[in-house]
């Protein structure tokens, strides 16, 4: 793998930023999340993914990861949590520092390594560490005081924390007061797609929303599932038919306008499930 004096970041021919570590390119691809307010929704952060790339060909990221040496692990993150929030300010609306920037904290190399992790987050977001949320990941394979003891590192530097809550993490969610759960897309489609079932899906929103805990809403892929998830309470919404992952600083504006015609286009928010 590359010394640490080849790993930097690089600004491209139309301003984008990108991390070189030796011969691979690392790109940020943002997604866009929106708030509902109002039977309404609104862009209100991007959530972080990553591409790599060797002389032109697609990397897997756990193939890439997994070529990085455990001692150059955490500088290799760092580098990347700082590439993400510097692509954030390319999103192309008025005032990104008003987007929330969502980013996943990986317990693959360890629990010390995902502590390290969030700690590299609150330093690289400095004064817009309230605007970072850590996601916790994986959170199947961690223990309810593993969980417990990430979240609580996040929030003792000012950051909010998501995590998934369903299976053996709904238990902890409760404990740590988290600040947004997720439904996960293939959970929340297959409740959707049956009437009687999709009645849970606003009995699960409610009960976290009375403990004042936001729910994310992934996988909206159609406008009968943007309904269902505004008619059922869902706080923050995500999905292919918002706005799909792309290449950070080239998102935002067209997709804008796209979810403004689906919202409004019509003149009818309740009439998009015909």
């Amino acid at each position: 793998m590359a010394n640490p004096a080849d790993r930097r970041i690089v600004v491209d021919e139309v301003g984008l930023r990108y991390a070189k570590i030796g011969p691979v390119r690392l790109r940020t691809i943002h997604q866009p999340l929106f708030a509902v307010r109002d039977a309404s929704i609104s862009l209100c952060g991007v959530r972080a993914y990553l591409r790599a790339t060797s002389d032109g060909a697609m990397v897997a990221p756990t193939e890439f990861f997994a070529s990085v040496a455990p001692t150059d692990r955490q500088s290799t993150y760092g580098l990347l949590a700082r590439l993400h929030m510097e692509n954030r300010l390319n999103a192309g609306v008025d005032d990104p520092r008003e987007l929330d920037c969502w980013i996943g904290i990986d317990n693959g190399a360890g629990i010390d390594a995902a502590d390290d992790q969030i700690d590299i987050c609150a330093e690289i977001a400095g004064d817009d560490v309230e605007r970072t949320v850590c996601e916790l990941m994986n959170c199947d394979a961690l223990t309810g005081m593993e969980i417990n003891r990430l979240a609580d590192r996040a929030h003792a530097h000012g950051m909010r924390v998501c995590i998934d809550a369903l299976g053996s993490a709904n238990e902890a969610a409760r404990d740590v007061g988290a600040d947004i759960v997720k439904m996960r897309g293939s959970t929340f489609r297959n409740l959707a797609r049956v009437r009687k079932a999709a009645d849970l899906i606003a009995i699960f929103i409610e009960g976290w929303r009375n403990r004042d805990v936001s729910v994310l809403v992934e996988g909206i892929e159609t406008r009968s599932h943007l309904v269902t998830a505004l008619d059922a309470g869902a706080t923050h919404v995500q999905g292919f038919l918002l706005g799909t992952p792309k290449l950070a600083g080239t998102i935002i504006d067209d997709q804008m306008r796209g979810v403004i015609d689906l919202l409004y286009g019509d003149g009818d928010l309740a009439r998009l499930a015909t």
